[in-house]
């Protein structure tokens, strides 16, 4: 059945083990040895190759082994998954425009260990942090985020807190720094989150609130775009941040995949019944 929908098929996607993926017969030269213009994308922990092949692990380890996390702080997001589907995005985009050149298909090696690691080179907040790109407390112990980079910004900004003496301080070094800091942090304490996103309606000065999972779902501008939704206490995201058409649901088509590459209704009622899909 496999050798059916493949056939039909430009890409396929699995996240095997490499063993694993070679015992089942769905490694990438084992598919297209018998279909060339296939796309193989093969998404493992530790890539095809290398003394980690086999290995078990989660986001976690992953982040581990990359340098991405201090203790005990735990990850955010996992971005070795996230990364590893984006460069699995990228890498079968390429593959496509590949085979309309030439009429090859490929054979993509995903390793979601180097996925996270590529997120370790990149710059943090951390990097960035000064009295202008960083988090404030208000009066009524909610936060604001403040991203001032550009001078423009900054001066908007010390202009509204009534501390014009500010403006030139942005990029203060040390000492000097931290006094910024402390400042504005005894101003911005003054008031409550809601009070000074009123006061700063209007300004172009990069100051956001603080948003809870809660008042992400109230947004009225993602409201607005019908980007997220909540059932049964969970939130979702229901459109993509990059809109061409909706994603179906999981197993929306599968029945008409099926049976438009030749598998019959009895067929696909028994691979039901075996909870294959």
């Amino acid at each position: 059945m496999l050798d059916k929908l493949i056939a039909t098929s430009d890409v396929l996607i699995e996240s095997f083990r490499p063993s694993t993926a070679r015992r089942l017969g769905v490694d990438a030269p084992s598919l297209r040895a018998r279909h060339p213009r296939l796309i193989c994308a093969s998404i493992a922990g530790f890539g095809a190759s290398g003394p980690y092949v086999e290995r078990a692990a989660h986001d976690i380890n992953y982040q581990a082994l990359a340098g991405l996390l201090t203790p005990p702080a735990r990850p955010g997001p996992l971005v070795g998954d996230i990364g590893a589907a984006m460069q699995t995005a990228v890498g079968v985009l390429g593959a496509l425009f590949h085979r309309e050149r030439t009429g090859r298909g490929a054979a993509i090696d995903v390793s979601i260990h180097e996925a996270a690691l590529h997120w370790s080179m990149c710059p943090t907040t951390a990097d960035l942090e000064s009295a202008c790109y960083t988090l404030y407390e208000t009066a009524d112990g909610e936060w604001l985020a403040l991203g001032a980079l550009e001078t423009k910004f900054w001066a908007a900004f010390c202009e509204r807190i009534e501390r014009p003496d500010l403006i030139p301080l942005q990029h203060a070094r040390g000492a000097e720094r931290e006094r910024v800091m402390r400042d504005v942090r005894a101003i911005v304490k003054t008031r409550t989150r809601a009070e000074w996103l009123a006061r700063f309606d209007g300004t172009d000065a990069c100051l956001t609130s603080v948003s809870t999972r809660d008042e992400v779902v109230d947004d009225p501008h993602l409201a607005a775009r019908s980007v997220v939704t909540r059932a049964s206490g969970v939130t979702y995201v229901t459109a993509p941040g990059v809109r061409v058409r909706p994603a179906p649901g999981l197993g929306a088509d599968t029945d008409d995949v099926l049976d438009a590459a030749g598998v019959s209704a009895a067929t696909r009622d028994a691979l039901k019944k075996a909870s294959v899909i």
